[in-house]
């Protein structure tokens, strides 16, 4: 008996507990208030006849002709009476903080785009203030100096309990930024690095098709070295066949003729420039391998 009277006392002053924050919620309608009173009165006097059935049982001393079994089966009323109050008394509790959130959410709902001449906070004065969104950390606004965000605990107790401020819920949203700014900075970061190596194995394959068109086109030019100077090579043992072609001949009839001899010069002038062409495409390969270096 003694277990059951703790349990219906603790009982009863949850109930009285609720009743107080229930009567201090400002601005929730007189209708919606007073039902919940009723309910908390209800309750008080179930609880009230309950406990004076506990205290009116018997001492122990005075219980030895009275039936064990029916003690035991009144012990048992009690007890599941009290359990069913309990359950009523949750049910209560959450319907009265479903009530509050509703509540909370129409007043924060209703503030959003509100123009406020002057807004007074722990860190000075905004003028000119909008309120563009009420989270549970406090109030987004644009003011004359710019954006930003008010906490609640930066404004008076009235506006904290008007607009509903939750300490508990407030924490946990500001936790809750900043793991997701971490998240979100880490993201940044391996995206960052994923974005440099791609760059530099992008950097490292443009480098390598320049190389390897550099090199395609040394090929090329040493390809045209080897066949300027093939070219002149054979211009070269012309001209001196035209030359020297028929020397003696030539002499016994008073020298090479003068078309010979032009023809002799023009091979050796076209040998010279190829000669020449191949001299530059070597300047060229150097200019194009220090490159690849």
């Amino acid at each position: 008996m003694f277990a059951l009277g703790n349990i219906s006392r603790g009982v009863l002053l949850g109930v009285a507990a609720l009743g107080m924050v229930a009567c201090t919620e400002e601005g929730i309608p007189e209708s919606e208030h007073q039902g919940l009173l009723q309910k908390h009165r209800s309750l008080q006097r179930e609880f009230d006849e309950l406990e004076k059935k506990l205290q009116a049982a018997p001492p122990a001393q005075e219980t030895e002709a009275v039936d064990l079994g029916e003690l035991v089966e009144k012990i048992d009323q009690l007890s599941q009476a009290l359990e069913e109050k309990d359950k009523e008394l949750e049910a209560l509790k959450t319907e009265f903080r479903e009530y509050k959130g509703k509540y909370r959410a129409s007043v924060r709902e209703k503030i959003v785009g509100k123009e406020v001449a002057r807004l007074e906070t722990l860190n000075g004065v905004l003028e000119e203030v909008i309120v563009n969104e009420v989270t549970s950390v406090g109030l987004r606004v644009s003011h004359r100096d710019g954006v930003g965000r008010v906490r609640f605990d930066e404004l008076s107790e009235e506006l904290q309990d008007q607009l509903g401020y939750d300490e508990e819920e407030a924490a946990e949203q500001l936790a809750a930024e900043v793991a997701d700014k971490k998240a979100a900075d880490q993201s940044l970061a391996e995206n960052a690095k994923r974005y440099q190596e791609a760059l530099a194995a992008n950097n490292r394959a443009m480098v390598e098709q320049q190389n390897q068109a550099t090199r395609r086109q040394i090929e090329k030019l040493r390809s045209a070295i080897s066949s300027a100077n093939a070219r002149a090579s054979q211009l070269e043992r012309e001209a001196r066949n035209y030359q020297y072609s028929d020397y003696y001949s030539e002499r016994a009839r008073g020298g090479m003729s003068a078309s010979r001899a032009a023809i002799a010069k023009s091979k050796q002038r076209e040998a010279e420039t190829l000669r020449a062409r191949g001299r530059q495409y070597s300047a060229q390969i150097q200019r194009l391998e220090d490159q690849i270096r």
